[in-house]
Order: structure tokens, then C-alpha cells, then sequence
């Protein structure tokens, strides 16, 4: 049995599409759901505004462009919602288009639509208290450039970051350097009493961000524990259904009845099962085009219509420009992070068979470890040597990442070794790698 299309003339083609009839009444009719005439949103949105930009682009030192508010230009030509945008989505972006400093109540401002999030400051007797800093320096530079301006240059003596999503930290060096930051093993007390800035943060904060980012979720329904591989669950599944031209026959039925989110689903099957099949890619872009063009949440909206580019033009991850990092989340990391690191990336299947012991010495951070390694599991033990260790590895704790690096000249320049070396081989020998070229490249919507 053959998975491609047969040629048969279905008109499927790349291009993109403007709203069908059925997206057309679906988004007229949030009209007749939603109260257009209640402005107190927009008049919210706006409420205490100190100050604002007429236009607002913010670069790096090379001259790239980091954020612009230009990009949302196109709100202000359209009073209603295009027949391709859900008109409550469009009301919100309207609200969220507003950007510049506003006070929320006394003593407390924003700086909104410098970033994907808002910075705070709250006006303390010392200085600012500054709530979350933005996804990059250069917006969380101008966001406090935009502050000093209006209500004057101030010392920052706290910062506290609400969550561990980037948006909310990833600007920290906007605000202080790391040279300012107050020693996090101290009581809170003493850290503000250090003369540094205390950096305040939900506890467990990067395990937080560790399991937002790789825990799954599990619906209680055991067929779902440990499903095939998307690729291999739809060869079975177009194996059963037969002839897949008379699939997408019936497909394009009933996407002409605007059962959308079905044919989006059947037709993803052949896109696995065959991703060379044109005509399924092109009638799931059509159906995934039609979602977005529903959608009231701004995230799924870009989700479909992200879905819909690739399955037209390929993967795109290559066309854009890619953020930068120097690296500071890692090399922040605890040692028992990084430990936790060692662990996942460890070949489990290949150290089946082995069982020994490391000791860690840390001696920056005056550190200890016992580290059992044992039919491919690691166990870590904190504050503890092993008397009977196989191998003693003494070092720096950021000389880790050495070893998850393979970087062997590093491993032997900054890392004493005794026993034997053997156990570092196995372990350096075994840690998966991951191509962390950017921009990362990997499909959405096709294997």
C-alpha cells in the first residue's frame, strides 16, 4: 500500500487563504456575545499613564532590532477586526498596543510594552524595589531609562522576580550587575544589611522553570502512558484506513462544512505518516489557517498559524534571527542542578551494567558529594564522601559543565583526578548530546 496521494485534483494548494464563510459568521458573532460599546478596558489600559515614547524601537550595540512597537503599527489602520482575526482577540491587542510608564497607585509604577512583559518599581524609602525585569538587557535598560526620566534616578535595593518564565528575569543585568548581588546563602536580612542588592525569588525557582518546560501531564487514561511515536501511530493508522486520496476526499468535505478542528486532526495522521504528501499538508495548513483566524487567545492563534507556514514553506526556524545569551542561567546553576543535569543526559541504557562511586570535592563553594552510580541510575549525596570511592574528582564547581562539555583538555586543566580514570571516561563517554546550534531547528506540525 502506497501513502502518497495518487494525484488526484483536489485544488489544494500553498497559498494563504482568507477567512471562509464559516470564520466569517463565527467571528461576527462575537460581536452579538461581547459588549463592543463598554470602553472601561481601553480606558483601563491607559489609566495613569506618565509618559511615553512617540515611537518606540529598541536595539542592541550591533543595531538589531530587539523590540519595536512598530510591528503592531497595523492596529491603529483598522478600528474593527479584520474577517481574519477573532474581534475579542483584536479588542485586547488593542489595550496591550498602549506602551510608555504609568502609575499604578501611588508608589508603584509599569513600564508596559517595552517587552512581552511589565517591569514594576515600587518607591521605597531607600530607593526602588524593582518586580521582574523583562526578557533581555537592552528592554530592561530602557524601561529603567524611561523611570529615571520621568521620576528620577533612584539605587535599586531589591529585586524580586514573580516567576521562573524568562520574560521575568532574563533582564536582570538591565537593572544591576552580578558584582551588586547580594550573597543568596545569606538570610534575607543580612543580605539587605551586605550593602549588595538582594535578588528575592520563589523557592525552588529552577525546578520550577525545570518542570514547566519538560513535565508532561497524564489524563488518567493508561492507553496514554506510553503511546507510540506520532510517526508510527499514523502509518498504523493510514495502514487501517486504506486509501488515503479517498481520506482526504472526505477530508475536504468536510472542511467546505467547517468541521475544522477534525480535518486538522486526520490530516496531521498523513502528514506523519507521509510528510512528502502534499495535498494532506496543504489541507491541514487550510484547516490550521482557519483555527487561527478563530482563535481569541493571541498564543493559539500564533500556534495555528505557525503550523500552517511550516506545513507550506518548510521549517523556518533558519529564516529568522536568533536570540543571544552569555550564558549566566547556567553558570549560576547549584551544584546539585547540575548534578540533576548530569542525570538526564546520562546514557542510562549503556551504564546498565556498571556500579561505582565518585566523590566531588567543590572547592569554590565548599561542597561535598558522594555521587553512587548504579545500573545506569545516578544517585547524589550532599555533604557526604565515600570512604570506599572509586575515583576523587577535585574542582571548581562551574568545571562541571567541563565534563557535560566533554571539553578534555578543560576536564585535565581544571580538574585533579585520583583513582581511577576509567569512571570519568564512562561517564564523559555516555552523556547524550544535544544540538544546541542556533536557532534551534525543529518541526511544529510534521516529524
Amino acid at each position: 500500500m502506497s501513502l502518497c496521494s495518487c494525484g488526484t485534483n483536489l485544488g489544494f494548494t500553498a497559498e494563504v487563504k482568507p477567512a471562509t464563510e464559516h470564520t466569517l459568521v463565527l467571528n461576527t458573532d462575537v460581536y452579538n456575545q461581547l459588549d463592543f460599546d463598554e470602553t472601561k478596558e481601553s480606558e483601563f489600559a491607559v489609566k495613569g499613564l506618565i509618559d511615553a515614547p512617540d515611537a518606540l524601537e529598541i536595539k542592541d550595540e550591533d543595531g538589531h532590532v530587539i523590540w519595536s512597537q512598530k510591528a503592531y503599527a497595523f492596529i491603529e489602520k483598522n478600528e474593527k477586526a479584520p474577517d481574519t482575526v477573532n474581534p475579542s482577540l483584536w479588542e485586547n491587542t488593542k489595550n496591550n498596543y498602549a506602551y510608555g510608564l504609568f502609575e499604578v497607585v501611588d508608589g508603584i509604577y509599569q513600564v508596559r510594552g517595552y517587552d512581552m512583559a511589565n517591569l514594576m518599581v515600587i518607591e521605597g524609602d531607600t530607593g526602588w524595589i524593582v518586580f521582574d525585569t523583562l526578557i533581555s538587557v537592552e528592554c530592561s535598560k530602557a524601561a529603567m531609562e524611561l523611570v529615571e526620566k520621568n521620576l528620577g534616578k533612584r539605587d535599586v535595593q531589591a529585586v524580586v522576580i514573580s516567576h521562573s518564565h524568562v520574560d521575568h528575569f532574563g533582564g536582570i543585568k538591565g537593572i544591576i550587575t552580578q558584582e551588586e548581588v547580594a550573597d543568596r546563602t545569606l538570610p534575607l536580612s543580612e543580605q539587605i544589611a551586605s550593602g549588595k542588592i538582594p535578588v528575592i525569588v520563589l523557592e525552588h525557582f529552577m525546578e520550577h522553570a525545570v518542570s514547566e518546560k519538560y513535565m508532561g501531564w497524564y489524563d488518567a487514561n493508561p492507553v496514554h502512558l506510553n503511546p507510540l511515536a506520532p510517526s508510527e501511530s499514523a502509518k498504523k493508522w493510514i495502514e487501517y484506513l486504506g486509501d488515503v486520496d479517498k481520506v482526504l476526499e472526505m477530508a475536504k468535505k468536510d472542511f467546505e462544512n467547517g468541521e475544522y478542528q477534525w480535518v486538522a486532526e486526520i490530516t496531521n495522521v498523513i502528514v506523519f505518516a507521509d510528510p512528502e504528501n502534499k495535498d494532506a499538508r496543504y489541507l491541514c495548513a487550510d484547516a490550521l489557517e482557519q483555527l487561527g483566524y478563530q482563535a481569541e487567545s493571541g498564543t493559539w492563534r500564533n500556534a495555528y498559524l505557525s503550523a500552517a507556514k511550516e506545513l507550506r514553506e518548510g521549517n523556518s526556524a533558519g529564516r529568522g534571527k536568533a536570540a543571544t545569551y552569555d550564558g549566566d542561567m547556567q553558570k549560576n546553576m547549584t551544584a546539585s542542578m547540575l548534578f540533576d543535569y548530569i542525570s538526564i543526559v546520562l546514557d542510562k541504557q549503556k551504564l546498565a551494567d556498571e556500579d561505582f562511586v565518585v566523590n566531588f570535592k567543590l572547592t569554590d563553594v565548599a561542597e561535598n558529594y558522594t555521587v553512587h552510580f548504579k545500573f545506569g541510575v545516578m544517585l547524589v549525596y550532599e555533604n557526604k564522601l565515600s570512604d570506599n570511592a572509586d575515583m576523587m574528582l577535585t574542582c571548581p564547581r562551574n568545571a562541571l559543565f567541563l565534563i557535560l562539555q566533554r571539553n578534555y583538555d578543560g576536564i585535565k586543566k581544571f580538574i585533579q583526578v585520583e583513582g581511577n580514570t576509567k569512571y570519568l571516561d564512562l561517564i564523559t563517554d555516555n552523556l547524550t548530546e544535544f544540538d544546541v546550534s542556533m536557532p534551534a531547528k525543529f518541526n511544529i506540525v510534521e516529524p
